[in-house]
């Protein structure tokens, strides 16, 4: 199975490899990946292709450190609906679990899986796709990741208490991430991953509608440069982000492109189109990503695509695809 990440990962990367004397143009040529990926954060990417940049920007920049460095210049915004979903939480711990259950929003192949182990939690990360390399610079930059985000909504307190990572630690390794990271690291571990008090995680999200706002308007800006003048890719766009945290309606969208609902439902009929067309048009896309890459039963797909109830969606599955979500995603699983 062909996984793929949202481009929206190599924020930063550019810059990077720029910083570092590099030629980023150069690095994404010699995988035969197209530099647009740098400037939409949406589209798709192999998985593979993701892993092999980052040990080829290390490589290149002679920087052991390119995955972790990668990381620390990126926020919750640059995981898309995922970082949405995770804000929505009430308390640090569902945070976790909103991180881990819709993974897949972000990175098809990669899961999270939370542990607890008597007054603590393991977040412990792995991928499921073959790669002629160890991805240390990808575990890197998921782990320093995920421990910048956790940071962010604890409202910029260490939250993490333990990295572990089955990587060898090399001089500078170990000095980078002591200087860093204000916790112990375990190196040569059995697993990829973060350890967590777990009374700490009883807490609220801090920064909560700041960061919400904040995502929401750099997506307008985002939409603006990637679709000028173009509102039906626009409002398919929003529908992608706000679909999988329940807030996908006609008035939040309007509200989210700076219109009223009745110009924005003329706008669309002018282009031919209506908002329900492309509401429709996204759920379709969304359903077969869901039922090809996610874990995820039906039921919790229908939720999760604004269905309220599992016999509505088959129904409307079956319209599209001519038979039922179970039978179509069967076919994937064989």
């Amino acid at each position: 199975m062909a996984y793929q990440v949202r481009s929206g990962a190599l924020n930063g990367f550019d810059t990077l490899v720029r910083k570092h004397g590099g030629n980023p143009m150069s690095l994404l040529e010699q995988l035969g990946m197209n530099p647009s990926i740098l400037r939409d954060p949406e589209i798709l990417i192999p998985y593979t292709k993701f892993a092999e940049l980052l040990e080829l920007g290390a490589a290149t920049c002679e920087e052991e450190c390119f995955g972790i460095q990668l990381a620390m210049g990126q926020g919750i915004e640059v995981l898309g609906p995922l970082g949405l979903a995770a804000l929505g939480q009430d308390n640090l711990l569902d945070c976790l679990g909103a991180l881990t259950r819709f993974l897949y929003l972000h990175a098809q192949g990669a899961e999270g899986v939370l542990i607890e182990l008597d007054d603590k939690t393991l977040l412990r990360f792995t991928v499921h796709f073959p790669i002629d390399i160890i991805p240390t610079q990808l575990f890197d930059h998921a782990i320093s990741l995920c421990y910048r985000v956790m940071e962010t909504l604890n409202g910029g307190r260490p939250l993490a208490r333990r990295i572990l990572l089955q990587r060898r630690a090399s001089p500078t390794i170990a000095n980078c991430f002591a200087e860093l990271f204000q916790c112990e690291v375990d190196f040569g571990a059995t697993d990829n991953g973060l350890l967590f008090n777990t009374a700490d995680l009883a807490k609220p999200p801090q920064l909560q509608r700041q960061l919400q706002e904040r995502y929401l308007e750099q997506n307008v800006l985002r939409m603006d440069r990637l679709y000028p003048n173009e509102l039906p890719q626009q409002v398919r766009y929003s529908i992608r982000q706000l679909l999988p945290i329940g807030e996908c309606t006609v008035t939040v969208v309007a509200s989210l492109l700076g219109i009223n609902v009745r110009t924005l439902q003329q706008r669309l009929k002018s282009d031919g189109t209506s908002f329900r067309v492309l509401l429709d048009t996204v759920r379709k896309e969304l359903a077969m990503d869901y039922l090809q890459y996610s874990p995820l039963d039906i039921t919790e797909i229908a939720l999760l695509l604004g269905y309220s109830e599992l016999p509505v969606f088959s129904r409307v599955f079956k319209t599209w695809m001519g038979e039922s979500p179970r039978a179509w995603r069967k076919k994937f699983s064989q």
